[in-house]
């Protein structure tokens, strides 16, 4: 939830042209839901249901967790992948079905209009890079008059190419 209100307020009220969505290699949280696939145990309460949807990509795509260490770490880069991907989707779905307007009960787009681009990354813990993941996603939004008071926060940046 705070992910999804720090993503509106960015969206809507500092008007950013890019949401990143990162991951990172040797994820022991991604290693513990490929190892929960395997198993019929009840979930282990806060971390297992941080893990479900972890877990239920992983169940989705045939991914375990093997014995063989090189196919693990296979397994560990596809769902971290996987994963970036995914929460790119849900992202930009969140963004199209914020409530844009300003007034409160207004459902109905009012305003010029502007492209916010969800870019996926994964950094790779051995490299130090940023590895970009998946196609980038475009989502049409509009723009809203920028929260009184935050109009130093809003600068608009064209061009994101060879940053990372």
């Amino acid at each position: 939830k705070s992910a999804a209100s720090a993503v509106q307020f960015a969206v809507q009220n500092l008007h950013v042209s890019y949401v990143f969505v990162a991951g990172h290699t040797k994820c022991g949280g991604v290693a513990a839901a490929l190892r929960a696939t395997a198993s019929n145990k009840p979930k282990n309460a806060v971390l297992g249901d941080w893990l479900a949807n972890l877990t239920a990509l992983a169940r989705q795509n045939d991914l375990a967790y093997p014995e063989d260490k090189v196919k693990l770490a296979e397994n560990i880069a596809k769902l971290t992948q996987q994963n970036v991907e995914n929460a790119m989707i849900q992202v930009g779905n969140f963004i199209k079905g914020l409530r844009i307007g300003s007034d409160e009960n207004e459902t109905t787009a009012s305003g010029p209009r502007r492209l916010v681009t969800i870019v996926g990354l994964v950094y790779n813990l051995d490299t130090g890079r940023l590895g970009e993941v998946g196609q980038r996603i475009k989502v049409d939004v509009t723009q809203r008059d920028v929260t009184r008071g935050l109009e130093e926060c809003s600068e608009v940046v064209d061009d994101f190419e060879g940053i990372y």
